[in-house]
């Protein structure tokens, strides 16, 4: 009898490790995660736009944003409004005037657009910068959703 435990053992190592090469190939988001269509932004122009133009910043490529945890956790949920910076090289800079009820929502706002690819705005041909306003909802939906009774903002902490 022949025992062949030991190619099994070398063929399982190497599909292991032909699928760990796939996987490590693959880009990730800003947070840690593989692209799909779920987390990825719909392509289109930018609407709610400040400066000199005609032709709006248009998004070509950007991550959504993700839930922050310990706010699903304990069930907050809110609006958060985000301004940023498009400069005339399609760069996406988060700025420091932001609303929302928790630092949390809008620090993972700014964290999803570290990889916003983004033509920039034109006037008469000619790229100009632009600041942005972007609202983002957070709401907790589906069979899951954790219930609570006040539904009150997260306290915030400095």
């Amino acid at each position: 009898m022949i025992d062949r435990s030991g190619s099994a053992a070398r063929a399982a190592a190497l599909l292991l490790s032909a699928l760990l090469a796939a996987c490590a190939t693959q880009p990730l988001n800003p947070f840690g995660r593989a692209y799909d269509e779920e987390n990825v932004l719909q392509p289109g122009p930018l609407a709610g736009c400040k400066g000199n133009y005609d032709v709006p910043p248009y998004l070509e490529f950007g991550s959504k944003t993700m839930y922050p945890a310990t706010q699903h956790m304990n069930a907050y949920s809110g609006d958060v409004v985000v301004e940023f910076r498009v400069d005339a090289q399609g760069r996406v800079t988060p700025l420091t005037a932001a609303e929302g009820p928790a630092r949390a929502f809008i620090n993972h706002n700014n964290l999803a657009m570290k990889d916003w690819r983004v033509r920039p705005a034109t006037w008469w041909s000619t790229p100009v910068e632009v600041v942005c306003r972007l609202q983002q909802s957070y709401r907790i939906i589906g069979p899951y959703a954790p219930v609570r009774e006040d539904n009150a903002p997260p306290p915030e902490r400095r």
